[in-house]
């Protein structure tokens, strides 16, 4: 072969060798992409009292029954005259909502006793030093409310408040006692 002969066969072997070597490279190629959208649903907050209030006494005590709204157990007002009077409310706080929600400040003042006859201070002291007033849970053990308890979406639990002068206590007052109840405040949080 001369040499214009191999020259060509040259090119054309050089030509196949980078058709073959382009056709190589594009075997090897990818495309790669992402489709999607998102959208926001709002989450439903709903954290609240229901049912009705209910009340129980024991002793001689008698107690108002108080009104309920979704958001307050109304004003009620007890009245205990010896060792042992009792009465409980026991009412309802519901999740209703879309997300799980956490107590996150929970204040119950102690009560504030005013005596009214010719004792009052040592009365007044009788009474609030000994008085029986708790928020608790009604499951198995009555477990107190407190800071960061939990409210599960769709969960209800029972709520008993309870106001007694102990049946362990001897004595009572000489004269009236007034005692009073600072609002209790539960304030719910996503938890």
């Amino acid at each position: 072969m001369d040499k214009k002969g191999r020259l060509a066969v040259l090119v054309a072997v050089i030509a196949l060798i980078v058709s073959i070597g382009g056709i190589a490279f594009a075997a090897l190629t990818t495309t790669l992409t992402i489709t999607g959208g998102a959208e926001f649903t709002p989450a439903n907050w709903d954290v609240k009292f229901t049912g009705t209030v209910n009340r129980t006494e024991t002793g001689d005590a008698t107690g108002t029954i108080p009104t309920l709204t979704s958001t307050s157990v109304g004003t009620y007002s007890v009245v205990l005259t010896k060792p042992g009077d009792r009465v409980v409310y026991t009412f309802n706080v519901t999740n209703d909502g879309s997300i799980d929600a956490r107590l996150a400040a929970f204040t119950k003042p102690n009560p504030v006793c005013t005596g009214t006859g010719t004792d009052a201070i040592a009365d007044a002291n009788m009474v609030c030093n000994n008085l029986i007033y708790t928020l608790a849970y009604s499951e198995t053990g009555n477990p107190l409310v407190m800071q960061n308890n939990t409210l599960a979406t769709g969960q209800t639990r029972t709520l008993v408040l309870t106001i007694e002068y102990p049946m362990s206590m001897t004595t009572v007052p000489a004269n009236e006692v007034i005692i009073q109840f600072p609002q209790v405040t539960l304030l719910y949080e996503q938890q």
